[in-house]
């Protein structure tokens, strides 16, 4: 396996990190426009996923750009056969340049997304940006099997694209985003021959006759499960849990947890905005679970620091995202959030540090949630590339008898039906302004 601190090395040239190769003409992740059609020879027509210019966050440094500019005419020049010196029997003008070796075929990977709002947008960006990296460190090996464009695919924007892309025979895999909730596009993948690594949560597994299919990720049940056991846990004399969603955001978390708790439940249903402080207040509740995003879980936070300061606040991943801290300010502090996603911003370990200084570089910013996951599912279709060959077939084959997977985030296990069977939902808590991981119970 590829050592995972992302640098790599291009031919026999210095050291370079994988921000300088990224490509700018590369499909834009945000751009959500129709597919247009594409018209065969023989006058069959189908959509064909558009390729746009990169959306990016801020302007390109020029020194970056230049940059890049030099690693292309480096490339360029590897590529390029330099002529022979003559040996000593041999004539100059008889003798001919070997042969360059083919360069490594282009696949294409689809990365499921449904971008119904800027916030979906948001919180599928580093999953995508993960995986994107860990592309762009292969391509930059001394032999990689295939050079893998990353083709983001909203399913919100286009019922069709899942059918588009298992039409494509360009497409060798697909990863599937943490908020994806279209089961059905999955199915069809897998029906269709392709290997899909499931990022998503949600929905049971999903097992055919030809595809493939893994999720290293924890269930919405997993997650349902840690925050009732944290509730079970939580220290305070109030009684209770108020277990409350924002309806237009919520994803389905309380019924679960309602389910899975010990504690008693004296609150369940609907809050509407600035309301959440006063349920908690009137009821007493010592701990409110909340379902929604990043906004309504901000204005939560401040109303119970108002209203009910001695209840904790609890929710899933969607605390995780920025928003969430910059919007609630010191509202937010002892706020607890399960994330099946593994934070590696303070990790020790030397890969880690490299992925973390690495994505900064490429993108910007720290890691956001399941850029790990991201990196660690571009992995495994890295291997079965490596391992069986840059076709469909040749993936779906490896992905499909793969029983453990070593990544990033540690050793995954999976069981006969895909799923990863120790993945764990992560809990952390606010601190100090920031995420610190919660200490497992004993």
């Amino acid at each position: 396996m590829r050592d995972p601190g992302i640098r790599a090395t291009f031919g026999d040239e210095p050291e370079h990190t994988v921000h300088q190769v990224l490509r700018v003409d590369e499909t834009s992740f945000l751009a959500t426009q129709p597919i247009p059609r594409h018209r065969h020879r023989n006058g069959a027509t189908h959509r064909r996923l558009p390729v746009r210019p990169r959306a990016r966050r801020g302007p390109i440094r020029t020194k970056a750009a230049v940059t890049i500019l030099a690693l292309v005419a480096l490339a360029a020049a590897c590529e390029t056969d330099a002529p022979a010196a003559p040996g000593p029997t041999s004539s100059p003008a008889r003798h001919s340049p070997s042969p360059s070796p083919d360069p490594p075929p282009h696949v294409r990977v689809a990365f499921l997304q449904e971008l119904h709002d800027d916030g979906a947008r948001e919180r599928a960006l580093a999953p995508f940006q993960g995986a994107e990296l860990a592309f762009a460190a292969e391509a930059l090996g001394a032999d990689p099997a295939a050079r893998v464009d990353l083709v983001p695919v909203d399913l919100a924007a286009d019922p069709d694209a899942a059918a588009i892309v298992a039409d494509d025979p360009s497409f060798v895999a697909a990863i599937v985003g943490p908020e994806v909730r279209h089961r059905s596009a999955v199915r069809e993948l897998t029906e269709a021959g392709l290997a899909v690594v499931d990022l998503s949560p949600f929905g049971r597994a999903v097992i055919t006759e030809v595809g493939a299919w893994r999720r290293p990720v924890p269930t919405l049940l997993d997650h349902a499960d840690e925050l009732a056991r944290i509730a079970e846990g939580a220290p305070g004399r109030r009684r209770g849990l108020c277990l409350l969603e924002e309806p237009t955001t919520a994803i389905g978390l309380l019924r679960p947890v309602l389910r899975a708790a010990t504690t008693e439940v004296v609150r369940s249903g609907p809050a509407a905005p600035g309301s959440v402080g006063d349920i908690a207040r009137e009821t007493r509740c010592r701990i409110v679970v909340f379902d929604g995003d990043e906004e309504g879980a901000a204005s939560a936070a401040r109303d119970l620091a108002a209203e009910a300061p001695r209840t904790l606040l609890l929710g899933g991943d969607r605390l995780r995202h920025p928003p969430f801290l910059s919007l609630a300010g010191r509202a937010a502090e002892g706020a607890i959030s399960v994330c099946g996603c593994l934070d590696l911003t303070f990790s020790t370990e030397l890969a880690a540090q490299r992925f973390v200084q690495d994505l900064q570089s490429a993108y910007g910013g720290a890691p956001g949630p399941y850029a790990v996951e991201g990196w660690d599912a571009a992995g495994m279709v890295i291997r079965a590339l490596g391992a069986l060959g840059p076709t469909r077939g040749a993936v779906t084959a490896w992905i499909a008898t793969v029983g453990s997977f070593e990544g990033l985030g540690g050793t995954y296990t999976f069981d006969g039906r895909g799923q990863a069977e120790e993945a764990e939902a992560h809990a952390a808590v606010v601190r100090g302004g920031r995420w610190v991981a919660l200490a497992p119970a004993p």
